[in-house]
């Protein structure tokens, strides 16, 4: 069961939010510096500092923010920190950002088909290769979305145009196939067991990378349903949404997938909180909301 403990208004188009065990949410708001949502408040504060457009919740609790270029906060006091290498010189226009299980690798997604990975410790970067690449025709896709593998060893991205995934060996630094699916793919993630989901106009798939087959998984009440935005959760939980603005979460092992309307228009972000109690969901409509999942 989904209940919807908090609806908050914010200034814009949501890009990105996470959320503490306790409520506390951080938002990214098209062209505006990072916002926060105290627990249990519905009102928002913003933060001193640059716009951000993604957010990535480090291994530390740290918060990992980007839009031209990267800084990090503290998870407790939201201070802006300090990064290593070249991590702290790079001005790359970030659209997307991911990390492996352990946190110690960081996948980058940005403009003209370029994807990166970085070593969070050093800041070293590891690979940048240019996923989508130009073709006759055709000019280099801005990577939209991007997940890395658990062991850090892959990169997925999703391109503009929603057709194509490809991978990326991060060890190798170079292409390791395209994912060409029937339907339109608007973002990724990985699960712990190595397979790779991907949502899109036909719903959520689940991808087997031996054979570059995929099948559905977390059925929804229309199969159609386009999904923009997903997040999983320790134990095989998904939480997703997209076009008809609601929040969908199921086990992606199989089962009929519990969904709540809220939203006024697509939803664009979506995070678990830690503990995998709350989801925190953000949209065009201009609002974040906040949501407990009963076990």
């Amino acid at each position: 069961m989904l209940v919807l403990q908090r609806t908050v208004e914010v200034s814009d188009e949501v890009r990105a939010v996470l959320i503490d065990d306790d409520g506390r949410v951080v938002v990214a708001v098209s062209g505006s510096p990072l916002a926060v949502v105290a627990s249990g408040a519905t009102r928002v504060d913003s933060l001193d500092g640059d716009a951000v457009h993604a957010l990535l919740r480090l291994r530390d609790g740290r918060i990992l923010c980007g839009e031209q270029g990267f800084h990090v906060r503290d998870s407790a006091s939201l201070a802006v920190g300090v990064l290593p290498g070249e991590l702290a010189t790079r001005r790359p226009w970030i659209y997307a950002m991911a990390a492996s299980r352990d946190g110690a690798v960081v996948g980058i997604a940005s403009d003209e088909g370029w994807v990166s990975a970085y070593e969070l410790a050093s800041g070293a970067r590891l690979a940048r290769v240019r996923a989508f690449p130009d073709e006759p025709g055709r000019l280099a896709d801005t990577v939209w979305a991007i997940a890395v593998s658990p062991d850090g060893a892959r990169l997925a991205a999703a391109d503009r145009d929603h057709t194509r995934v490809a991978l990326v060996d991060v060890g190798k630094g170079e292409l390791d196939g395209t994912l060409d699916g029937d339907d339109e793919i608007y973002c990724v993630g990985w699960l712990p067991d190595g397979e790779l989901i991907a949502g899109g106009s036909r719903g959520v798939r689940r991808w087997n990378l031996d054979d570059r087959t995929s099948r559905a998984v977390l059925p929804l009440a229309d199969p159609e349903t386009p999904i923009w935005t997903l997040a999983t959760a320790p134990g095989g939980r998904l939480a997703c949404a997209g076009a008809d603005q609601r929040l969908h979460v199921g086990d992606v092992e199989g089962g009929a997938a519990a969904s709540a309307a809220g939203h006024g228009d697509i939803v664009q972000a979506i995070a678990w909180s830690p503990d995998g109690r709350l989801v925190v969901t953000g949209g065009d409509d201009r609002t974040v909301r906040i949501w407990e999942v009963a076990s």
